[in-house]
C-alpha cells in the first residue's frame, strides 16, 4: 500500500511540474485578452520566447474578445508590416478581423460567437529588426 501512495505523490509531482515547463499553458481569456510578445536577441539573431510555441489561449464559447499582442523587445524590434500577427484564411477572413495593427500592438476581435469560429486556430507572429527575423506559430482556442 505505501508503494502505491509513494507512486501516486510521483506521479502527481510531475505532472505539476510540467505546468512550468511550458509544455501547454492553456490561459482564459474574457472579454479582452492580452498576449505579451517576448522577444531575446543577439547581434545577428533573435527568438521569441513568450508565447510558448504549445501555448494554447482560450476564449470562452460565445464571445467577442479583442485580443491584443503587445511587443517587449530590444530597441529596434518591430511587428513585420503588414504581418506581424496574422491568422491563415480560412478563418481570419471569416471571424478574425485585425482592428488595430501598429509596429508594437497588434488587435484583432475574435467573433467566437459563431458555430464555424469554434476549433483549435494556429496564427503567425513575425518579428523584424532590418534583416533579422524571428517567427512562431502558436495556437488560439475557440471553444
Amino acid at each position: 500500500m505505501k508503494t502505491k501512495a509513494m507512486l501516486c505523490v510521483v506521479a502527481i509531482s510531475a505532472l505539476a511540474g510540467c505546468e512550468g515547463m511550458g509544455v501547454v499553458k492553456a490561459a482564459g481569456c474574457g472579454a479582452n485578452c492580452g498576449i505579451e510578445v517576448v522577444v531575446t536577441a543577439t547581434a545577428t539573431d533573435c527568438q521569441i520566447t513568450k508565447p510558448g510555441k504549445n501555448d494554447e489561449y482560450r476564449i470562452a464559447d460565445g464571445a467577442v474578445t479583442d485580443i491584443k499582442w503587445t511587443l517587449t523587445a530590444p530597441q529596434g524590434y518591430d511587428f513585420a508590416e503588414p504581418d506581424g500577427i496574422w491568422f491563415p484564411s480560412p478563418p481570419s477572413s471569416t471571424f478574425f478581423r485585425k482592428i488595430a495593427p501598429n509596429r508594437q500592438q497588434f488587435i484583432y476581435e475574435d467573433k467566437n460567437d459563431r458555430p464555424v469560429a469554434k476549433g483549435t486556430h494556429v496564427y503567425h507572429i513575425k518579428v523584424e529588426k532590418g534583416a533579422i527575423t524571428c517567427k512562431l506559430d502558436p495556437t488560439v482556442v475557440n471553444e
